[in-house]
């Protein structure tokens, strides 16, 4: 073989070298890019996730704050009625007031009947007496007649029904205590119906008592009785976060309302431009 055709080979193949070089190079510069660019596709979608995962949660805590609020402003407004009730029909005082409510919270940690119904059943019995110190006597009685009568699953309709019958027998008519299956003689008869309010109440409390006392206290020292304990703890747990809330509210609401609206809008921009934010750090990426 003469020289020429030698030096003609090594020379062919030095160049096809440095292509087959150069092609190597390309495909791992492509490769690069491509693993950057699925990279940052990734990026994107954990931002994305991320972004969805923190709407979810502020919406869940929304609605468990809106669920508090809700319930808070229940209570609120059965207070508010037995306060107005209280005034009109007693004469009331703040602190008499207050006894009640805190005569309904120590009953609901006694016994199974929620506080909310107490409240319901006291603003009817309210409209038969003159005195505080009658209703006070007369709410574990009303109490012990609902979990008698209704157990674990007492309405605030149906405390105003009790309260309603009970409101009945210190007006006199002893009959509706007789259709509830209670019994009574002559002489107890005549003291519900011609004695003073602190008579009648008395003689009310006691022979309701002799039939139904401390079932209310009862029902709470079994197994259902101590998870509708713990449900209504619950509830009070919800009225007083409600009522932070409600405070929280009042005072910082502009600056809540402004914080929200700017949240929303960075949220809504990244979701509505994903892919030009996509492209553009695919970009800035493959520049680097």
């Amino acid at each position: 073989m003469s020289d020429n055709i030698v030096q003609y080979i090594i020379n062919v193949s030095g160049d096809a070298a440095v292509k087959i070089q150069e092609i190597s190079d390309g495909v791992s510069n492509s490769t690069a890019h491509v693993n950057k660019f699925t990279s940052t596709i990734q990026n994107i979608r954990d931002i994305g996730l991320a972004f969805q995962a923190v709407q979810g949660a502020v919406a869940k805590l929304e609605g468990a704050l809106a669920s508090c609020k809700q319930a808070y402003m229940e209570e609120s407004v059965e207070t508010t009625k037995l306060t107005q009730l209280m005034r009109i029909n007693m004469g009331a005082t703040d602190e008499q007031i207050r006894s009640i409510t805190d005569l309904a919270s120590a009953q609901q940690r006694l016994g199974v009947i929620g506080d909310e119904i107490q409240l319901s059943g006291a603003q009817e019995l309210s409209t038969y007496l003159t005195k505080t110190s009658s209703l006070e006597r007369l709410m574990p009685v009303m109490n012990d007649m609902l979990a008698q009568q209704y157990g674990l699953n007492a309405s605030q309709e149906q405390a105003v029904t009790i309260a309603q019958m009970m409101g009945s027998v210190l007006d006199g008519q002893t009959g509706a205590l007789s259709r509830y299956g209670y019994r009574f003689d002559e002489a107890q008869e005549k003291v519900l119906k011609f004695g003073n309010e602190e008579e009648r109440v008395a003689m009310l409390s006691d022979i309701v008592h002799q039939y139904v006392g401390g079932v209310n206290e009862a029902l709470a020292n079994t197994p259902e009785g101590a998870m509708k304990q713990v449900a209504n703890n619950f509830g009070d747990l919800k009225e007083k976060i409600g009522q932070l809330w409600v405070e929280i509210q009042s005072s910082l609401l502009p600056v809540v309302e402004k914080m929200i609206g700017v949240a929303s809008s960075v949220v809504g921009f990244f979701q509505e431009h994903q892919v030009l934010l996509g492209a553009l750090l695919t970009i800035i990426m493959t520049i680097v």
